[in-house]
């Protein structure tokens, strides 16, 4: 079970009831509990039926599981980790490639074709991500606080 399906099933646990408006969802993790962001509230509801962790019926939203085997732990809170498939995912490679076109004062497909020699230059075995970092340092921008990003990002894809 995963803490976003736990988060779901606290909310109707401490509810009470078997189904709830996204409007009473959103407040609860917003307001009421303090836990997210209005935003992220509506963000996390909102990934959540999506991900067919929620039905939605007539009366409301509904749990498509079954809450009552799901122990919640005494004290616990979602971390942001719940927020990951409610929040669109990072596009690091145009990052690097729209910081890098700020820097120089050019156009993002000269940026980009830079990079695709970049590519090329290896045999196509570079990560177009490392490519955009190598491309920056070349120009003699500090890509440093994207190259972490792009190692963490590649080792976790091939683990």
């Amino acid at each position: 079970m995963d803490e976003l399906q736990m988060t779901i099933a606290l909310l109707f646990k401490r509810a009470g009831k078997q189904a709830l408006s996204e409007n009473e969802m959103r407040f609860a993790l917003s307001m009421d509990l303090k836990w997210f962001a209005p935003s992220e509230a509506r963000a996390i509801v909102d990934c959540a039926a999506k991900t067919g962790i929620l039905a939605k019926t007539p009366e409301g939203l509904k749990p498509a599981f079954d809450i009552a085997s799901i122990e919640i732990p005494l004290g616990f809170r979602p971390g942001k980790s719940v927020l990951e498939c409610a929040m669109p995912p990072r596009n690091i490679f145009k990052e690097i490639a729209e910081f890098t076109c700020a820097k120089l004062g050019v156009d993002e497909s000269a940026i980009v074709s830079e990079i695709n020699k970049e590519i090329e230059a290896f045999g196509g075995l570079l990560d177009p991500r490392a490519a955009a970092v190598i491309v920056a340092e070349k120009h003699g921008i500090d890509a440093k606080k994207y190259a972490e990003d792009v190692e963490n990002l590649i080792l976790k894809n091939s683990a």
